[in-house]
């Protein structure tokens, strides 16, 4: 647990402005505390202390990055201001920059900082007025303050340009006198109403690594954010994170080891607050069993516990999904690429379903093959590829039907996947091939052309069956890798129509295992004669081995 240095402490109480002003430069939760102790109404949590060593951090150069995940109400965004603050009062920055999704957020976060420099009366007294607020003229020609709830930008008497910025505005470009952004704050970036849209999520990612690239050797960028879905802009800051020695990451729920992480503002249940608040004569703590209550457990899983597979956004029920992980194994064999869990019988029904990609490592080429004759049925065989062009997945899907009895195939024909069926029905039985139904605009006459065509009415219906035959028990599946695709896969992933570049996660596996669910009905043993000569004598020797026993 941190705690202050008592002799710093006793100087910034009782020593002389000088001598505060000068242990606060080097203590951050000195300055703080004595400067905005009407923030401090609960003590600090153990993860604050965390925090004020990485802002001490991130101005000394020991850290680049730091990430601040962490619950709503844990006073991440207010520590951020304070630190801003403490970086504008001793110029340990020069040009600051605020960056929200909403420039209105970041302009509310100035507004706040703007109101410290001006009235608080401990700054005022130490410090000065650094920053003269914005006045105009009344009729009389009296000046007057200017009334604001936002600052776009500011600069105080000792040079210090802060700003704020969207995330929609590029960091290129940025300049105040010789000075690039040298400390950037990213908040507000992920929200309900931006983590259900792909193409915002990726210009977010996209703005984030022009930041990233740009900032100048001594500068710091801090993330405040919340955990609200595994595959936004926070999740793709906490993996570019992980692993930098320069960087941190502070990933706090509201509650860890059944214990409340900020022991001194929260309870877990109703009754404990009622007891606790009884001779309390502070601030009354709050239960978090009222708080889930008010929020409903989706919110309060995603924005206080940061578990965002509470958040009601995935297809396959995720607890479903974990029981099938522990039941998954290592493939029994790999033959070139194709992951085999269980050999080739003649006698079954086998189909192959495949979903291409353009083969230059953003996604991946991808095919399952289902066995249909065993109950319940399952996955036999995977494969994915994320360099195989389109039209050599084609003769590997061949290679792939040929090891199950010249089974059919049902490659996806959007996009890519014309040149993988052109393939297919160059050398491989076409009656052996998905065709998909399409209605001729004028005549109204149908035709069949191979390949499953993947639209807003097939995908869905694809998923959900799938969802259906997975969570009942009619399907088993034993590759890992796709049980995650599975667990991931989301509502807004439904809705997407093409993959888009930059995505982390493509999910081939889970959309050629849903190809391959549909072929439940039309999957047909081999009708090879060498296969059939085969097919009885396997036959022949379990009636021997019946009549011997």
């Amino acid at each position: 647990m941190g705690m202050l240095n008592p002799k710093v402490s006793e100087i910034v109480k009782n020593g002389t402005k000088e001598q505060r002003v000068y242990a606060c430069s080097k203590s951050f939760p000195h300055f703080a505390i004595y400067y905005f102790t009407e923030y401090f109404s609960y003590k600090s949590a153990d993860f604050h202390w965390d925090f004020y060593e990485d802002c001490q951090k991130l101005v000394d150069g020991t850290y680049k990055e730091a990430a601040w995940i962490a619950f709503r109400e844990s006073a991440k965004t207010s520590i951020a201001k304070i630190f801003i603050t403490w970086c504008v009062l001793y110029a340990k920055k020069h040009y600051i920059n605020y960056d929200s999704y909403d420039k209105s957020n970041s302009e509310a976060a100035l507004f706040d900082i703007a109101v410290s420099l001006q009235t608080n009366k401990k700054i005022l007294s130490d410090f000065g007025q650094l920053y003269y607020p914005s006045r105009q003229k009344t009729a009389d020609g009296d000046l007057k303050e200017a009334k604001i709830k936002r600052i776009s930008n500011f600069i105080t008497e000792n040079k210090v340009k802060v700003e704020a910025f969207s995330t929609q505005e590029p960091i290129r470009g940025r300049v105040y006198q010789n000075w690039r952004p040298d400390l950037v704050i990213f908040d507000d970036i992920e929200s309900a109403k931006t983590k259900d849209s792909y193409p915002t999520i990726l210009k977010i990612r996209a703005h984030i690594d022009e930041c990233r690239a740009g900032i100048p050797d001594d500068g710091a960028i801090l993330y405040l954010g919340n955990y609200i879905t595994e595959d936004g802009v926070i999740a793709y800051i906490m993996d570019i994170l992980k692993n930098r020695v320069n960087a941190v990451i502070r990933n706090i729920p509201v509650i860890k080891d059944n214990k409340p992480t900020w022991s001194d503002k929260y309870t877990l249940t109703d009754e404990e607050a009622i007891l606790k608040n009884k001779d309390n004569t502070g601030k009354q703590l709050i239960s978090l069993e009222a708080k889930r209550r008010d929020l409903t457990d989706r919110v309060f899983e995603t924005e206080m516990m940061n578990n965002p597979a509470k958040a009601g956004d995935h297809i396959f029920d995720r607890s479903v999904m974990d029981a099938r992980a522990k039941l998954c194994t290592e493939p029994k064999d790999i033959s070139a690429g194709l992951k085999i869990w269980f050999e080739y019988n003649p006698t079954h029904r086998y189909g192959i379903g495949a979903d291409t990609a353009e083969g230059i490592g953003r996604d991946s080429c991808a095919s399952v093959v289902i066995d249909f004759s065993t109950l319940p049925s399952r996955v036999v065989a995977t494969y994915e590829s994320p360099v195989i062009p389109p039209d050599l997945f084609g003769h590997e899907l061949i290679r792939q039907g040929n090891m199950y009895g010249k089974c059919i195939l049902a490659p996806e024909v959007n996009n890519t996947g014309y040149a993988t069926v052109a393939v297919l029905g160059e050398h491989y039985s076409e009656s052996k091939i998905f065709h998909h139904t399409t209605r001729d605009k004028i005549t109204n006459e149908e035709n069949k052309k191979m390949g499953w065509h993947t639209n807003s009415s097939t995908k869905p219906s694809a998923i959900y069956e799938l969802k259906s035959a997975v969570e009942d028990g009619q399907l088993e599946i034993y590759d890992l890798d796709l049980i995650n695709e599975l667990s991931h896969y989301q509502i807004r992933d439904l809705k997407t129509a093409t993959k888009k570049p930059g995505m982390t996660r493509h999910f081939d596996k889970c959309l050629a295992l849903a190809i391959a669910w549909q072929l439940r009905d039309e999957a047909r043993p081999s009708s090879d004669k060498g296969i059939e000569q085969k097919i009885q004598q396997v036959r022949a020797e379990r009636q021997n081995e019946f009549y011997s026993l």
